[in-house]
């Protein structure tokens, strides 16, 4: 058996919790500027196979060169604009992109914004984005459906190269890609209605308490409080959106009754769970 089917998968129970979503809206040429709205509440996938295209990443940025090909994802809302110049043409694929946890989910926090990848030295990316393109041109039946999917599942293997390239510096994606955090972080992931203590996840770390705190306080940019409560209010603020009752997510996120994730829910939020029910679906 191949040595990495032994090992725990680190992606499953964010992937499991945070429903990643995709929807492909543009795919052909573009020439001149495109502007994307932080107020729209999605971030944003784009894709460029060819040409030349410029990117300019926040609100009132410079404009910035492209790799050809090229990968760019805000994986949060962010005010962007992409470019091409009038005499040139490039051909690109956009999609809307949802990690399904309000301002809170790991994924999202974790990731650079915007993150770029230069597809030509990543061949894994590359083969779903050439995918990607040709079903855009084919004209099959169901090729929404089909883009749609294909764009979440190259999400999904974005997140495998920036834990094995090591891009993130800080949050869950460092602490996962750490050979002793990984372990302690999978099983938060996992079971974050356990009680979990700080001699506890030592314990799964092989650490002692001290030495683990300060290792994770390092790599992740939290205590391992702070990032388990967050954790826990980010599945809960994506389950009240759902619709699901306060009392029964207090339990599966870790609270002991729907006054206590009340009560943490004001304090680090201000507002009540009651109000994102009234919301609705938010993901």
């Amino acid at each position: 058996m191949h040595t990495k089917s032994l090992m725990a998968d680190r992606l499953a129970p964010l992937l499991e919790r945070f429903r990643l979503s995709a929807s492909v809206f543009h795919t052909g040429a573009l020439c001149g500027l495109a502007g994307f709205d932080e107020a729209d509440g999605v971030g944003h996938l784009h894709l460029v196979s060819d040409g030349e295209a410029f990117l300019a990443p926040r609100a009132g940025g410079e404009f910035e060169p492209l790799p050809r090909p090229a990968l760019v994802l805000f994986p949060k809302p962010t005010t962007h604009r992409l470019f091409v110049p009038e005499d040139r043409e490039a051909t690109l694929l956009c999609a809307t992109v949802r990690f399904g946890g309000g301002a809170g989910d790991p994924v999202s926090r974790s990731l650079p914004s915007p993150l770029v990848i230069d597809l030509a030295a990543a061949p894994a990316l590359h083969g779903i984005a050439r995918l990607l393109f040709d079903e855009a041109l084919g004209g099959h039946c169901g090729r929404q459906q089909a883009l749609d999917r294909l764009a979440e599942l190259l999400l999904i293997h974005v997140l495998r190269h920036v834990l094995d390239a090591g891009l993130v510096e800080r949050g869950a994606f460092s602490g996962l890609g750490d050979a002793q955090l990984s372990k302690v972080l999978v099983a938060l992931h996992a079971r974050p209605a356990e009680p979990w203590t700080l001699e506890r996840m030592a314990e799964v770390a092989g650490m002692s308490r001290a030495r683990f705190a300060a290792h994770f306080h390092a790599v992740v940019g939290q205590t391992p409080g702070d990032y388990l409560a967050g954790y826990r209010l980010a599945l809960a603020e994506a389950a009240l959106r759902r619709g699901r009752p306060v009392k029964q997510v207090a339990a599966e996120v870790g609270y002991g009754s729907a006054s206590a994730l009340a009560r943490v829910f004001r304090t680090r939020m201000g507002v009540a769970p009651g109000e994102l029910l009234r919301g609705g679906a938010g993901d």
